[in-house]
Order: C-alpha cells, then structure tokens, then sequence
C-alpha cells in the first residue's frame, strides 16, 4: 500500500480530520490532502512526526511505497554527497589560514593549505563513513 493510503486510512481510524491534523504537524490542510492522494510527499523530518500521531511505525507506513522509499534514498545520498565536499572545503580553508600564519609568501600558503586541508578532509570524511550505522 502507498503511503498515501496510509495516511489517510490511519488518519480516518484514529478519528482526526485532516485539519487536526495539520495543526499537529504545523502545516496546512491543503499539504495533508496532496499527501492523501499522492500528489507529493512528506518531506524526511515530516515522516518522523506523521507516525508519532498516527501511532503507526515507519516501517508500516513506508513499506508498500516504493516511489517514496527512493525519494528518500536519492536525498539523503545527495545530502552526503554535499557534505563530503563542505567537509574537505573547510579543511583546505582552515589549513590555508594555518598556512598564512606560517610562511613568507601566499604561494606557499595556498599549496599548504591545498594540500594538507585536502589531506585532512578526506580523513575527516572517511572517518566519518566508519562510524555511520549502516
């Protein structure tokens, strides 16, 4: 079963209206409807408070759909992905100011700070990885 179906069967079990709802989940009516008939879908964080308050479990609510389930996979791949990138961008950043304060010249600093803040944030990442539950 959709999560849409989900939703709304709960939704209409529990007795609650999809202004009720809404309120509960402080967004509007109108985003509960499109989730319903599956329009759209609820963002990640939403999905944590839906099953709260309609006392359902992820796993029940996410199960049958699997257009959403991918959703899901593609955004949090994308998020780390991303952080990966900032991750390492900090480094070089704050190697490149120990950099500045250490040598003569910009050039030296640029290659210290490139090199060892690129070093540097690929361990961070990698370290990282190693400790994330898979």
């Amino acid at each position: 079963m959709e999560i849409s179906h989900e939703i709304k069967k709960r939704r209409t079990e529990l007795n609650i209206t999809q202004e009720e709802l809404a309120e509960r989940l402080n967004v509007t009516r109108a985003a509960v409807s499109n989730w319903e008939v599956g329009r759209n879908y609820p963002d990640i964080q939403l999905l944590l408070k839906i099953s709260d308050e309609l006392n359902i479990s992820l796993d029940q609510l996410l199960r049958g759909d699997k257009t959403m389930v991918s959703s899901i996979d593609k955004k949090i791949k994308k998020g780390n992905f991303i952080d990966k990138y900032y991750i390492v961008f900090l480094t070089i950043v704050s190697m490149t100011l120990v950099g500045y304060f250490s040598f003569d010249n910009w050039v030296s600093t640029i290659i210290f700070g490139v090199i060892s803040g690129g070093i540097f944030g690929l361990i961070i990442d990698s370290i990282g990885k190693s400790k994330t539950i898979k």
